[in-house]
């Protein structure tokens, strides 16, 4: 989530844990695992000032002039595999040929060079045979150009003073049924125009909408309530989902957090470890889809052909629990 989609989910999901949204936690586990590979070294001074910039939510930070895009020194010279720029030393790129799963280390052109019988680093366009930094999120740009914006913008606003920009409507802005972004952006478009969302208590009226929700019911997308007995405009009545008595998977009313709906449309405790299951256990535990019975999450090294993996883990191609951040390591 970014920055100020927490700030909303907060407002609109009190109950939603955070506790593992943990960004310095991703970016340390990221940069030992580019460290594992053996083909970079790293520049502390650098990883202080990415870490700083985080703390202080500043943008762009992977950007070519970001903080954190200078942490990574490469030690693979021209001709030698990679995996990434990042493993390359200098002004080099890493170039793949159709179908390879590794590149090999090529020397590029840096800003201002001359590209027509060569590449621009990383970040950078050939325009006009020069290689130039494409215009970052603020700078003016121009929305008929093959190379407008950078770093995942796009070049907006009126005619003659267009400028990169994410783009996503902001409170008072002219909105239509699509609505003003989705519910975790907390806008929502009434009378024609986007308007910060409002939370409604669980007995209170709500809208189930998820890309035009005027009235939310609270704690409804991560929590423990759903807006339901809906008319036909979608507009409904926040309720609690239960903890125990009548339930259905195939309709709108399923069952509490720490609660399953058992196969006679019955809230149930959720199956501790070591109890039989069919999808869900309770907190902390995981249905093993093999042996139909809950057990702990798989760890770093174990198989998760039937376990679903623990934490940032994901289950690689050999059906082992890796990190999330680790590379393949191209051979030099």
């Amino acid at each position: 989530f970014r920055l100020d989609q927490v700030e909303t989910i907060r407002r609109l999901e009190p109950s939603y844990d955070f506790s593992d949204q943990d960004p310095l936690a991703t970016i340390e586990s990221s940069i030992q695992s580019v460290i594992d590979g053996g083909t970079v070294t790293i520049d502390d001074a650098a990883v202080d000032a990415c870490l700083a910039d985080i703390e202080a939510c500043a943008p762009d930070l992977f950007s070519r002039d970001g903080s954190c895009a200078a942490i990574f020194v490469g030690t693979r010279a021209a001709g030698e595999g990679c995996n990434s720029a990042q493993d390359c030393v200098g002004l080099s790129r890493c170039d793949y040929g159709e179908g390879d799963d590794c590149g090999v280390c090529a020397t590029a052109v840096d800003v201002g060079g001359d590209c027509s019988s060569g590449t621009c680093v990383d970040g950078v366009d050939c325009i006009d045979d020069v290689c130039v930094v494409p215009p970052r999120r603020g700078d003016p740009c121009d929305p008929e150009s093959d190379f407008s914006c950078a770093d995942g913008t796009d070049c907006l606003g009126e005619p003659g003073a267009e400028v990169c920009g994410d783009g996503g409507l902001v409170l008072g802005d002219a909105c239509d049924e699509l609505g003003c972004g989705a519910v975790f952006d907390g806008l929502a478009c009434v009378e024609g125009f986007c308007v910060a969302i409002n939370v409604v208590q669980v007995g209170e009226a709500c809208d189930a909408s998820f890309n035009n929700r005027a009235d939310h019911c609270v704690d409804s997308l991560l929590g423990s309530n759903f807006c339901g007995s809906l008319d036909e405009a979608g507009r409904g009545v926040c309720t609690a989902l239960p903890t125990s008595g009548p339930c259905s998977l195939e309709s709108e009313t399923g069952c509490a957090p720490g609660s399953v709906c058992n196969e006679d449309d019955i809230c149930v405790p959720a199956p501790a470890r070591g109890e039989t299951c069919d999808f869900s256990c309770a907190e902390g535990s995981v249905c093993n889809f093999e042996t139909a019975v809950c057990v702990a999450f798989a760890v770093e090294g174990e198989d998760c052909e039937f376990v679903e993996c623990a934490g940032d883990l994901d289950c690689g191609d050999a059906d082992i629990c890796v990190s999330s951040f680790a590379r393949d390591v191209c051979p030099a």
